[in-house]
């Protein structure tokens, strides 16, 4: 009895082991993720395709049904120990749920838990924004995307000075190597700010700097001039201009087409332009030496005074120099390359120390003393003047002449007006002021259209009426206006401005009658 107990018991606990083992015969063994990214960083990319294989342990030999589900993604193959997924686009956490079943009921799950990170492309540098003129648009360049799987580039464009809710694409580009646009639908005086968005083809994107301009007047015309230009002049008869920069080179414009023809090395320093019949003047302050250039040879001839030069100008053929420590002023005439005559400036027995000098035709000369006001004298006689300034400090002198005498406009530091002079045979008479609320950069009379053109340092460009002497119009560039000059052949005003930071100087060109309105 003792025996047949014992059997039973074992018989017995065979039986529950057997029936045990059935109930854990699916066991998960393994689960693999076949995905170089996922194994080096812990995560998935979206809208990646990635391969999962489950593994059974090896005591259960029978078939078996999977089902594979996600709350993200898709499965591009199913029913299988390996299948194939399609992760989620949206950046996330998701789950992966699988279910292994038997024939005779039994089942077992696992639970696959994921992050998914996007897959932006690299972004691009937007590297150029300009417009040479209204007609022309906005022409846009940037940085090639080199990556794969490359969609299209999309333009977006803000009317601010940033881009903000007001943005709009204005353009796609389709193929990767052609990193440009050109946005024809603008208008004059505004702002525009522009932004690259590049885009692959999984729907991911990225964005690029962004970059502002302000587009021209209708009717004005851009021309790229390069590094800081010093100075500049116009040969109206010529169809040039002559600008010299800061790195010593000498800029020749064509006006006709208003295009950079031509870049002379020069190999010193210019700081003042005067254009002769046939040659171009160069000088530097602080120098003891003037330069001729022959405009057609472009041979170069120098003259040293042996003293430092602290002024110059330059009119009918002759230059007048004021020199430092030997303080007395040299006519020098370039066609016979020698100096003609010499003077020392007095104010009656005294002598006078001069600053800054302006001659006035063949017949007169403005001194701006060290001391005092600027005083006016006859070429015949420099030993005393004929008329002084109410005024102190000239800054910028200019004067225009014309068949009963000549009309001189000055600044001084304080206050920010303009004096109009009108100089003839007889007397020096104060005209009237054209008052602004900034200190001016530069001027320029245009006597027949009775108007004077103001460019201020607040990036202003005013007209006034020669006439009353009140502002007629304003224009606004967005750029600092440095020198005016005006070709009275074609009718053209130049501006020589730049940006903020002094740098990319531009000419900007207009019709002055267009700008006028006439």
């Amino acid at each position: 009895m003792f025996k047949s107990t014992k059997a039973y018991i074992f018989m017995v606990l065979l039986i529950f082991l057997f029936l045990s083992g059935c109930n854990e015969s699916l066991v998960i063994k393994d689960f693999r993720v076949d995905s170089p990214f996922y194994l080096r960083s812990g995560h998935f990319l979206g809208n990646s395709e990635v391969s999962f294989e489950v593994e059974l342990s090896d005591y259960y030999n029978g078939e078996l049904d999977y089902y594979w589900s996600s709350d993200g993604g898709d499965f591009i193959t199913q029913g299988e120990s390996e299948v194939i997924y399609l992760t989620p686009q949206e950046p996330g956490d998701y789950t992966i749920n699988l279910l292994v079943s038997n024939r005779r009921g039994d089942e077992v799950s696992y639970e696959f838990s994921f992050s998914v990170i996007g897959n932006p492309p690299d972004s691009v540098i937007l590297k150029e924004v300009a417009t040479t003129s209204l007609d022309s648009g906005v022409e846009l360049e940037w940085s090639e995307y080199k990556g794969e799987g490359f969609y299209s580039y999309m333009i977006f464009r803000s009317e601010n000075r940033y881009i903000d809710e007001s943005t709009v694409v204005v353009g796609e580009v389709k193929e990767s190597q052609e990193p440009y646009f050109i946005d024809k639908e603008i208008e004059e005086e505004k702002f525009y700010t522009y932004q690259i968005m590049v885009i692959n083809e999984q729907g991911y994107f990225s964005l690029s700097n962004q970059k502002t301009l302000y587009t021209l007047l209708e009717g004005v015309k851009r021309t790229p001039v390069g590094d800081r230009i010093v100075d500049l002049v116009i040969d109206s008869q010529g169809k040039k201009i002559y600008l010299v920069n800061e790195k010593e080179e000498l800029l020749i414009l064509n006006t006709e087409e208003q295009d950079l023809i031509d870049k002379i090395s020069l190999g010193f320093n210019v700081d003042r332009l005067f254009l002769g019949d046939d040659y171009l003047v160069l000088a530097q302050g602080g120098s003891e030496s003037i330069r001729v250039l022959d405009i057609s040879t472009d041979n170069i001839i120098e003259y040293n005074f042996g003293d430092s030069i602290k002024d110059i100008d330059f009119r009918e053929g002759n230059i007048y120099v004021l020199l430092d420590n030997l303080d007395s002023l040299l006519k020098f005439n370039v066609s016979k390359w020698a100096i003609d005559r010499k003077w020392e400036f007095k104010e009656g027995e005294s002598r006078l120390i001069g600053e800054k000098i302006k001659a006035l035709g063949e017949d007169y000369l403005i001194v701006d003393p060290y001391l005092g006001e600027p005083l006016v004298y006859k070429f015949d006689d420099i030993n005393d003047p004929i008329y002084k300034l109410d005024m102190q400090f000239i800054d910028i002198i200019k004067e225009w002449s014309f068949d009963k005498g000549s009309y001189l406009l000055l600044t001084n530091e304080s206050p920010f007006g303009i004096n109009l002079f009108e100089l003839n045979s007889k007397e020096l008479k104060p005209k009237g002021v054209f008052n602004g609320n900034i200190y001016p950069s530069d001027f320029l009379l245009v006597k027949d259209k009775g108007i004077v053109l103001v460019a201020y340092e607040d990036k202003q460009f005013k007209v006034f009426s020669l006439d009353d002497y009140k502002l007629k119009d304003r224009f606004y560039f967005n750029k600092y206006i440095h020198q005016i000059i005006f070709d009275d052949q074609g009718g053209i005003v130049y501006l020589l401005a730049s940006r903020n930071d002094f740098l990319e100087y531009n000419l900007l060109a207009f019709d002055l009658e267009i700008l006028l309105g006439e």
